[in-house]
């Protein structure tokens, strides 16, 4: 009987996969948003989830928690779609909520939602997003990025993160 079993699922490990679902845990020195410390200069751990269907949809959540305290930073979820242009350039649109609650690095909880569209290639990625509530109510903004990776050994890889904030009106007090 566990041959018969065995030959039952060698079909169905065959298949190709409708979906893929990655989930990464991961730590880091000082959790930073465009720039800024949201953990107070103290280490962080994350843990995130990811999905992505073969027809292009994807979707992502994540936690963020201080690692010397039970401190909850931050919850984040994405959902978006991607299309393959040609083999070299891929086309991706989604939105973005990001939920900042109040802790004892950061004085008061905050959110904003944007909406973004990109573009991709194998070693150079943009993005344009824009957000009508950027940690307040009514505070619109873009912010464009530009990243860069390259691989430097089996398994090694540099990358690097150039972005800038623009506030559509009158940007707030720092």
């Amino acid at each position: 009987r566990p041959i018969r079993f065995a030959g039952l699922l060698l079909p169905v490990a065959a298949a190709p996969a409708p979906a893929q679902v990655a989930a990464v845990v991961s730590i880091e020195s000082d959790y930073r948003l465009r720039g800024y410390s949201l953990s107070g200069g103290d280490p962080t751990a994350a843990a995130s989830l990811y999905y992505d269907h073969p027809g292009g949809f994807y979707a992502a959540g994540s936690a963020v928690a201080l690692v010397d305290g039970p401190d909850l930073l931050s919850f984040q979820a994405n959902a978006g779609f991607a299309r393959r242009l040609s083999p070299q350039l891929t086309v991706d649109a989604g939105i973005l909520r990001s939920e900042y609650l109040e802790s004892s690095s950061r004085a008061a909880a905050a959110h904003y939602t944007e909406i973004y569209a990109g573009l991709a290639t194998r070693h150079f990625a943009s993005r344009i997003y824009f957000s009508p509530d950027y940690f307040q109510s009514g505070m619109e903004t873009l912010y464009g990025e530009v990243e860069g990776t390259t691989e430097l050994g089996r398994d090694w890889r540099l990358t690097g993160h150039l972005g800038a904030l623009a506030y559509l009106g009158s940007a707030p007090a720092r």
